[in-house]
């Protein structure tokens, strides 16, 4: 056992040893410093959704919100998910800038599968996502394929627009 701290104890003396100890600390500082970084990047929108969520819950139907997702359009909203006490499934959408709330129940309009079929109807190929928001003063399905983005009507599913590449 002490051998073996010995051979430890020269091989960090050695250049190499040295070497490999600063590269360690540079590498663990800069992985360090990434993830600090990140998380300073993301506080502000989360501090945002939190406080979003508190208007949300003090002034929709709304008991708890189980999922939060942002459309950033002409105008940035996060949209709320959640449940009311008859265990209806409504979505409440939140202006980032000025707090206007559209509330609607989910049955109310077309489901996000068939949003991106319609989408695909218009051109779409592969999904990488679908997000309510609201355009127009309506709610809308924003279906994201590639780069290209197709905004479908919540209410009636027509097709509204094309945006992108």
């Amino acid at each position: 056992m002490k051998k073996s701290l010995e051979s430890v104890a020269r091989f960090l003396q050695s250049t190499l040893g040295q070497w490999l100890v600063g590269l360690f600390i540079c590498l663990f500082v800069l992985v360090f410093s990434f993830f600090f970084l990140l998380d300073l990047s993301i506080q502000p929108r989360k501090d945002t959704e939190r406080e979003l969520e508190r208007v949300v819950l003090a002034n929709t139907p709304i008991q708890a919100v189980e999922d939060i997702e942002l459309y950033n359009g002409q105008e940035s909203f996060y949209s709320f998910y959640g449940k009311d006490e008859a265990g209806n499934d409504l979505v409440a959408l939140v202006s980032d800038q000025d707090d206007t709330i559209y509330l609607s129940d989910l049955s109310a309009g077309i489901e996000q599968g068939e949003a991106e079929s319609r989408a695909k109807e218009n051109g779409a190929t592969q999904i990488d996502r679908a997000v309510l928001g609201v355009y127009q003063e309506q709610l809308v399905w924003e279906v994201k394929s590639e780069q290209t983005y197709y905004l479908i009507s919540f209410e009636s599913g027509d097709f509204i627009k094309k945006e992108g590449l």
